[in-house]
This record gives structure tokens, sequence and C-alpha cells, in this order.
């Protein structure tokens, strides 16, 4: 199960990840919020997972990652935080972090809230460049 909401007085997106998540559900939640008007352009979150176990496989990263990359048509830049605790989740994490080497994306793997509201809340603007040249790399791991 995933739910969010946008906490305007911290500025991000607080997201939890319950239960068992798959590869759909996670795409529906970008989805989601693609379609929402009211976030920033330049969008921060915080993903707390420490409840929830990923029921997909390695290979699945690479349609999340087509996702993420659809996104920048409605965000400039995107900075998000992940809490696991489960090892197995974090290093799929931390496979996911590798594969998605975008300029204008952020993510990060941490083990407790605090961390991640400590990296989340340090500035944005100055750590992403604000011009960009096409994500090469993405479109060179995709598969055709």
């Amino acid at each position: 199960m995933v739910t969010y909401n946008y906490n305007k007085g911290k500025e991000y997106i607080e997201a939890v990840f319950k239960d068992k998540i798959n590869q759909g559900e996670i795409v529906n939640y970008i989805n989601s919020l693609m379609k929402e008007n009211h976030l920033p352009e330049n969008l921060k979150g915080i993903i707390d997972a420490r409840e929830a176990s990923f029921g997909f496989h390695p290979a699945d990263l690479y349609n999340i990652i087509e996702v993420n990359v659809k996104m920048f048509s409605r965000f400039n830049t995107l900075k998000v935080a992940v809490i696991i605790t489960n090892p197995v989740d974090t290093a799929l994490a931390m496979i996911f972090t590798r594969l998605i080497q975008l300029e204008r994306y952020r993510f990060k793997v941490f083990t407790t809230p605090e961390a991640a509201e400590r990296w989340i809340t340090k500035g944005h603007s100055n750590e992403i460049p604000r011009k960009y040249p096409n994500n090469t790399f993405v479109k060179n791991i995709m598969p055709n």
C-alpha cells in the first residue's frame, strides 16, 4: 500500500510504503504525483518504507526508471530520500541509485527518518544544476 501527502510547511512529499509493494504500485504513485498541479517544480520527497517489502525483481527497476524519467515533463528537479531498514530492500534501492544517474534527480537511501529529513531539507537548487543536457545515460541503459 502506498499513501502520500504534500507537507506544505516542510515543502516536501511524505510517502509511506507498507506491506508488499510491487512495481505497479510504485508506477501508480509516480503517475499520481505527475497529475498533482499544486506541487512545486523542484519536488522533494521522503518515502518511509520501513514497514514495506519490495515484491519485484531488480530487472523491474528499468521500468521504474523509465517512469521516473517521464516525471521531468512535469518537474524541473527531483530529490528523493527513502528510509529502508530491510537489508534486501536496501540492496535493491542501492541498485536503483546506481542505475538512475541523472543530473536533475537525486535519490538517497537512509535508515532513519532524522537523517532523511536532514538531507531532504538541506538545499535544493544549489545542489542540482538548473540547465541540463539530455539524459543520455538513461537512454543508453534502457532496453529497446
